[in-house]
Parts: C-alpha cells; structure tokens; sequence
C-alpha cells in the first residue's frame, strides 16, 4: 500500500518525531515508536492477511500499566465501505445497539408471556436469538473495516493482532458507558485511555469525575491510583483496581526475574543472549519503516 492512500489523518501526526522518549520506572529507556512508522508497517502488513485495497480510517493509542504508549490499533475502511467517515460510524454504532437493546427487551418480555406453549417460545425464543446474535456481530463492522494492532515501542512485535472488523473497545463502547452508569450510578465514572493488558485484552481506564483530560492521542502521563480498569474481554463487563493490576504486574516481574537467577549460568546466558536479539531485530524492523516514511516523506514533496 502507497503512503498516498494513508489518511490525512495519519500524515497530520508528523509533527511527531520519529521517536518519543519516556523513562521507565527501572529507570531504562523507552524508545516510542513514531505513529506514522506504525501506521506505515500496518498498511503493509494488512494486505498480506487479507487483501485489498484498504485506506487508514484511525487509530488509537494503548497505554501500559505505567502510562507509557504500548501498541496502536490502526483501523482500516474499505473504499467500497458504505460508511465513510467517524460520524457515520458512530450513527450506525447507536443504531445496532438500540436494536440490540430492544431484541434484549423482547426476549425478557416472551419469557413473561403467558398462552403460549412452551413449543411456540422455544421457536420464538430462538428466532429472537438470531437476530441478536446477527446484530451482535454487525456491531463489529466486518463488512468494511479491518484493525490492525501493531506495538509502540523500539524492542516490541511489529505487529501484535491483525483481523477483520473494527476493535472491541469500539464496538463495545456503547454499551460499556451505558453498564458503567448502571453499575455505578453515583459515582459519574468515566472511559478515558486504553490500556494494554495484552493482544486480546485491551482494557478501558476508569477515572471519578473531573480527572479526565482531553490532550490528544498521546498521552503519557501516570495511571492514577484512583483509576480502575474496565474489563470487557469476557462475556460480562469487570472492573478492577489499577493499583492492585500494577502489584500484579510488578510481582510477575519479580517471579520471573527470580527463575532466571535460580537457572543454570549456560541457560541462563542462553535465555538472555536470545531475548536481546530479538529486542534487536524488532528494532532493526522499526529502522526499516522509520527510514521508509522519511524517503516516501520526501519524494512528496
């Protein structure tokens, strides 16, 4: 895919440097990966999972349980889309869920029904079922859209997830804000960042009223120790402390740090020599695209 098909929206980023730098707790570091060399190495990557001819529709920044960026997810439209820009996404997003909301109602109002044999509610029951189970999956869009999740720093995967469909922090948020006011009616909770707990488990940031700050895609800055996190991975929405998630995180760290010191000295350096190569050659990759952006950069201009 040509830099010219990337969106405005992608290219306006450049303003960025090729690399941002953060400090890590352990005081080491941290090279960020520039969105637009992101972007770059997702337009490539995605064609050659599923073909076509696919234009930068957004992205968003995922942030680790430091506040440091840690994967972008860049979403990709079809040019042959039907929907063709944010606000017609974010119509048909309510649209689905109010339709999703209502087969629910549905289904609660047929299980109080009385007159009818069990035969005709089964029938109807699972007629209701597939319609909402259709709906369900329209949420995701996969008729146009496609995501690609790519890491964000020097030494991670170039890239993490690539599928069809838009992300579930998209297609879910709807119905996130709607369970978290329900949850929690007198607490005015708010979604704010995405943080990334893994590939297959990107989480919402949870902050009490008034903490949210809108500072544009990249911000990095401290999870707050009032912030929760929302799960929605699973069947049904969770929220949790961030604080008591940073512990755990911390003591993994810690675990694993001790196996390594309780393995023989030959494994060990083993183990090391083969973790800092592959720190290398993401880095060597994330060089490639780097260089790549500024040679394509220039020949435009």
């Amino acid at each position: 895919m040509k830099l010219a098909k990337l969106s405005l929206l992608a290219l306006l980023v450049l303003c960025f440097s090729v690399s941002l730098y953060a400090q890590e707790d352990s005081a080491a570091e941290t090279v960020i990966i520039d969105p637009n060399v992101a972007i770059l190495a997702a337009s490539e990557y995605l064609p050659c999972y599923y073909p076509g001819d696919w234009a930068v529709f957004d992205y968003e920044v995922c942030y680790d349980l430091d506040g440091i960026p840690a994967a972008y997810v860049v979403i990709f439209r079809d040019p042959n889309a039907v929907i063709s820009d944010p606000n017609q996404l974010t119509d048909s997003l309510k649209q689905k869920h109010a339709a999703v909301r209502n087969l629910k109602d549905q289904e609660k109002e047929l299980k109080r029904m009385i007159g009818f044999s069990k035969e005709q509610k089964d029938k109807s029951q699972q007629q209701l079922r597939k319609q909402l189970n259709m709906q369900k999956r329209g949420l995701y869009h996969t008729d146009g859209f496609a995501t690609v999740i790519t890491g964000a720093t020097e030494d991670s995967a170039i890239v993490y997830r690539c599928y069809v469909g838009l992300p579930g922090y998209m297609a879910k948020k709807k119905q996130l804000q709607l369970w978290l006011g329900q949850k929690n009616p007198d607490k005015g909770l708010q979604m704010d960042r995405l943080i990334f707990i893994s590939p297959v488990d990107i989480e919402y940031e949870i902050l009490p009223p008034g903490q949210v700050k809108k500072r544009g895609k990249m911000r990095m800055e401290q999870i707050s120790d009032e912030a929760m996190l929302l799960l929605f991975s699973t069947d049904q929405p969770e929220l949790k402390s961030a604080t008591v998630e940073k512990q755990k995180k911390q003591q993994k760290a810690l675990q694993k740090q001790q196996r390594m010191q309780d393995m023989p000295e030959e494994y060990r350096q083993k183990m090391q020599e083969a973790e800092l190569n592959r720190k290398r050659h993401n880095a060597g990759k994330w060089r490639k695209y780097s260089d790549q952006l500024n040679q394509d950069h220039e020949n435009l201009n």
